[in-house]
């Protein structure tokens, strides 16, 4: 054979063979990628909301929805809230020293009337992801309460990462290892 159709032979094989791994690959792992399997993240330590201490717990309400915290502390709502009434989900209560906070839930897309995360502070709610709602100054020091809300009748397939960080810039659930 000559020289140019040995290259052109090797190039296919090449081809094939890299399609064949990523194809295993994919298999393997259906389909996704999932960097926390390899642990080269983890979850935020500046965030004030602890993950190993939520107050909500996996569980099915009997109202339409089921709630799950995952084993890195995202917690998962699926289902529709069946009642005529929005309902308030526990997350977490702390306590917030004086300062500015910036508060995120991870999610895009929420709404006031649809599922949200709000933190009730005396008489003031905040939400995460609301623009000027997120960010926020404690005068003295509170007692923070931080809710799942899920609007009457409203379907839900979310996963909330919950974030409060100190400071003005929204921090990130899963920060990456070194």
């Amino acid at each position: 054979m000559s020289k140019t159709k040995d290259k052109i032979i090797i190039i296919i094989v090449c081809v094939l063979l890299t399609f064949a791994l990523c194809t295993l690959f994919g298999f393997l792992t259906n389909g996704t990628w999932n960097v926390n399997d390899m642990e080269l993240r983890s979850v935020n330590e500046d965030n004030l909301i602890k993950v190993d201490s939520y107050d909500v717990e996996d569980l099915n309400t009997g109202l339409g929805y089921t709630i799950d915290v995952t084993e890195n502390g995202q917690i998962k709502i699926s289902g529709e809230n069946e009642t005529e009434e929005s309902q308030q989900i526990k997350v977490q209560e702390l306590t917030l020293a004086k300062g500015t906070y910036t508060f995120s839930s991870g999610v895009k897309g929420t709404s006031k009337n649809g599922y949200n995360m709000a933190i009730v502070i005396g008489e003031n709610t905040y939400y995460a992801d609301f623009g000027t709602d997120s960010t926020f100054t404690v005068e003295e020091e509170a007692t923070a309460t931080v809710y799942i809300n899920i609007g009457a009748k409203t379907e839900c397939n979310v996963t909330f990462s919950p974030v409060l960080i100190e400071g003005e810039e929204a921090g990130d659930f899963f920060v990456i290892n070194k």
